[in-house]
């Protein structure tokens, strides 16, 4: 079985010229390697260490804004980055200086975070979110359909004026008004997606979505597990922890009160009407529908959600530039907006924080499953601690170095299971 702690190889690092007349070839100049992807980010980052001996960064120049083209295999699989869909300089942050060499850091994103910054929507947008998003990444960013991956349909039809914003920024702002299909029921989901840039593409997907069909999918989720010894003959060294797992945040309760979770009062205004509009939420009422996997339930203090603890002002909006004035949507905007704002608070309440193997088939938005043990118990009681079930990688980094080969993931889920 390859051995994913390490083997990266380095098949192509070519830096243009700011002319694009010129590649200089400086595989064997650099040093660590870092990408970097996140569901709360549009655009994926990458870190290139170059240790210069002569003089590439005064003599090519490299200059931020020239293209870098770069391809690495690895047993696991491989990050390519070619004429097709190449890299640009964004930052050059430099280091030391000697007189025989010169160390610094080449930052890079893709065209898609440039075009963002000379490219502004400006006109009227009607239509499913999914089919709007398509078509500003397609006809404002200019982004190739290849690299436009999943698009999640969504059940509510929006009206909006673009007013100069960036496109990216547009794309991103239209996550929290989007509510999915679920199970091909329109009354089913609840609000809240993601748009983000993966190592592939661009995703635009719902929160109920993404855990639903790891639901129907488990028997081929990904399994990670943390064990105090490891045998260096076992076929699992792929899939386990280096290091051990760090929770972040767990069980904050009065964070949780402070985001409005468990109970919040919305008062809306609604401009079409000119009159309030009051939602009282309760994340006990959505809880069936949020947690979908295994037997994982919101353990619940007892009477904290008896009172509100949270109140948010805000505006309907409900697109008043569509011909009737209102949102075409199973559910009115303002349950859905404080169902969006639970599901967000809801998700990103817990965090942990793992090391494993370098996996470059692991992207965000993915669930995988993390088995841990119960403290002084025997290995056959792996996954009966209360820690141990699906997440979703809400983050990764991949770390490419001469000491090894690692993927580091940031993990996110609705709840632990309840303690008995």
């Amino acid at each position: 079985m390859s051995n994913f702690l390490k083997g990266h190889k380095i098949t192509e690092l070519l830096i243009a010229s700011p002319k694009g007349d010129r590649l200089e070839d400086v595989r064997l100049q650099s040093g660590l390697i870092s990408y970097y992807e996140d569901v709360r980010d549009s655009s994926i980052h990458l870190e290139v260490d170059i240790l210069d001996t002569s003089g590439k960064l005064a003599k090519l120049p490299v200059r931020s804004g020239s293209v870098v083209y770069l391809a690495i295999t690895h047993p696991s699989g491989e990050i390519r980055f070619d004429e097709n869909n190449p890299l640009v300089i964004s930052n050059i942050k430099t280091g030391t200086a000697t007189a025989t060499r010169e160390v610094y850091t080449l930052i890079l994103e893709t065209p898609g975070a440039f075009n963002n910054h000379t490219t502004r929507v400006y006109k009227k947008y009607t239509g499913k979110i999914d089919t709007i998003i398509r078509s500003i990444l397609e006809k404002d960013l200019k982004i190739k359909s290849t690299r436009i991956k999943t698009l999640e349909e969504t059940s509510n039809v929006y009206s909006f004026m673009g007013n100069y914003n960036k496109p990216l920024f547009t794309c991103t702002w239209l996550c929290p008004k989007s509510v999915p299909l679920v199970n091909n029921g329109k009354n089913s989901g609840t609000a809240g997606y993601f748009f983000y840039e993966a190592l592939d593409g661009y995703y635009f997907r719902s929160i109920d979505n993404i855990f639903n069909d790891a639901k129907k999918n488990k028997n081929n989720i990904l399994r990670y597990s943390y064990h105090e010894t490891v045998d260096a003959l076992s076929p699992d060294n792929n899939f386990k922890l280096v290091s051990p797992p760090v929770w972040k945040e767990s069980h904050d309760i009065l964070e949780k009160l402070r985001m409005g979770m468990y109970k919040s009062s919305n008062w809306f205004y609604d401009i079409i009407t000119r009159s309030p509009d009051f939602q009282n939420y309760t994340f006990k009422d959505s809880i069936n529908k949020q947690l979908t996997l295994s037997n994982e339930v919101e353990n619940i203090p007892n009477k904290i959600d008896t009172y509100t603890s949270r109140l948010m002002l805000g505006v309907i909006d409900t697109g008043t530039l569509s011909a009737k004035g209102d949102l075409t949507t199973p559910q009115y905007q303002p349950l859905f907006q404080s169902q969006g704002i639970a599901r967000y608070a809801s998700l990103f309440s817990q965090t942990l924080s793992i090391t494993v193997p370098m996996n470059i088939q692991l992207r965000v938005g993915q669930v995988i499953f993390c088995n841990f043990s119960k403290i002084n118990k025997q290995e056959s009681d792996y996954g009966s601690d209360p820690s141990s079930g699906y997440y979703m990688i809400k983050s990764l980094a991949h770390k490419f170095s001469s000491r090894g080969d690692f993927t580091g993931l940031t993990l996110v889920r609705d709840s632990y299971a309840q303690l008995t």
